[in-house]
């Protein structure tokens, strides 16, 4: 068990390069195997989740070759293995869930498994539009890990999502890509784009379009990628806690550059501009992603409500915008948050764990949270557990520095499980001048 000591009554100022997009990191690395040929990989996301994704590729036959830090060459020579795959996702749900769209139609056996965590999660939402494409798969009750991903020849299937998941598209993308025939997906509001990107830069001819009725994406497979080159940009998730660290904190300034930009992903933007927050976007570039600048800084917030239609565009921001709510002036209402209930925790309930650590009246009332600001607090030790969610675990340390009582200190529980996904969130929050214990 680790522990983070952190002072309250701090300030953030300077430049930061954010790691790589985590959910891009995973898709190209799996976009290599399908392209069987030379693939190279700049700025990928190096946390824990991101590097069994790696080790997944090299168990299927992808060469690689690191040139430095982040920047990875790759190579797969179409060698599949002649035996059941054992993979470790660790708490990975996109690795799972991608990754079985990846296998089930390449002509190989693999069995996924996880932590505690990840075999707590359902996994069916996604196994059964993949047998209903032909995939051969095996599972615990309710689709949980350990999963089997046997041989498979796919066809095409058309499939409307019952709940908006950038997860199940894109895995259904991917087996599409290997199926026979039309592969047709229907979500009733586009979730992240990052799959839609992967295949416009590696040449995979696809139908996408926006109705009035949502989001309409068509394959006819088999087809085959192309080599491709990728510098990943930043990713916001984790920008957003250095964005909220700035705007709750005294005499705080912060830049953030190379962020990935795309709509489906800077909600939580559109959230802090309706709280009145100091933050500046600057798009600096449209291709292959929107990626561009944010700056931020102290900043008076005001309560906002989050409705249900809005979500989907911020769901892993979620956790660090009920620490906005819990420092901004009102009553905040986040609605129809139902899918974090499946997250690395229920993190409905976490979030409540985590603000009430920190003196926040805060109520659970189905799957909304209501979330009243500005606490008093003034104790010289706070103890919070951040459950081994790496997103809880971020979002206290930030909460911390933002408590203008002096001569204290936040202790963090198990606060190492953020190397799931940033290795370096504490070297970066001293690079911005913060001190921990």
């Amino acid at each position: 068990m680790s522990i983070l000591k952190i002072g309250t009554n701090q300030s953030l100022n300077g430049t930061l390069v954010v790691p790589g997009d985590k959910s891009i990191s995973h898709r190209a690395l799996m976009m290599s195997c399908l392209v069987g040929g030379n693939c190279r990989v700049s700025n990928l996301n190096l946390g824990q989740d991101v590097l069994n994704t790696l080790d997944f590729m090299r168990s299927l036959g992808v060469m690689v070759d690191r040139s430095s830090h982040t920047d990875f060459a790759l190579f797969f020579d179409l060698k599949y293995p002649d035996k059941m795959l054992n993979v470790w996702c660790g708490n990975s749900g996109t690795m799972v869930r991608l990754g079985m769209g990846v296998v089930s139609g390449i002509g190989v056996d693999v069995e996924f498994d996880g932590d505690e965590s990840l075999r707590s999660r359902p996994m069916d939402r996604v196994i059964e539009p993949l047998k209903a494409m032909g995939a051969r798969i095996d599972s615990q009750p309710k689709g949980r890990l350990p999963v089997g991903v046997m041989q498979s020849k796919l066809h095409g299937i058309s499939y409307s999502l019952p709940t908006p998941s950038a997860q199940v598209k894109s895995s259904l993308m991917f087996a599409g890509v290997n199926a026979a025939g039309v592969t047709e997906i229907f979500e009733s509001k586009t979730t992240r784009r990052h799959t839609e990107e992967l295949f416009a830069l590696t040449e995979i001819e696809f139908e996408e379009k926006e109705t009035d009725l949502g989001h309409f994406i068509k394959i006819e497979g088999p087809v085959k990628p192309t080599e491709f080159s990728l510098n990943i940009p930043c990713d916001p998730s984790q920008a957003a806690f250095f964005i909220t660290g700035a705007l709750i904190t005294k005499n705080s300034d912060v830049r953030l550059e190379n962020v990935y930009l795309g709509k489906e992903r800077t909600g939580f933007l559109r959230v802090l501009e309706r709280m009145k927050a100091n933050v500046n976007v600057y798009v600096t570039s449209a291709e292959p992603f929107p990626v561009g600048v944010l700056e931020a800084c102290s900043s008076e917030l005001v309560a906002t409500d989050i409705q249900p239609y809005e979500v989907a565009d911020m769901i892993d921001e979620i956790p660090i915008l009920a620490v906005c709510a819990a420092n901004a002036s009102g009553v905040s209402r986040f609605m129809g948050l139902a899918e974090l209930r499946v997250k690395e925790t229920d993190r409905i309930l976490t979030i409540c764990e985590l603000l009430k650590s920190f003196g926040v009246d805060i109520a659970a009332e189905g799957d909304d949270l209501i979330i009243a600001g500005r606490p008093k607090v003034n104790p010289n030790r706070i103890a919070v557990d951040s459950y081994l969610d790496h997103r809880i675990a971020m979002s206290a340390a930030i909460f911390a520095l933002g408590l203008q009582s002096k001569e204290s200190f936040v202790e963090i529980k198990d606060f190492d499980c953020v190397s799931t996904s940033y290795n370096g969130f504490l070297d970066d929050l001293r690079l911005l001048g913060v001190v921990d214990g």
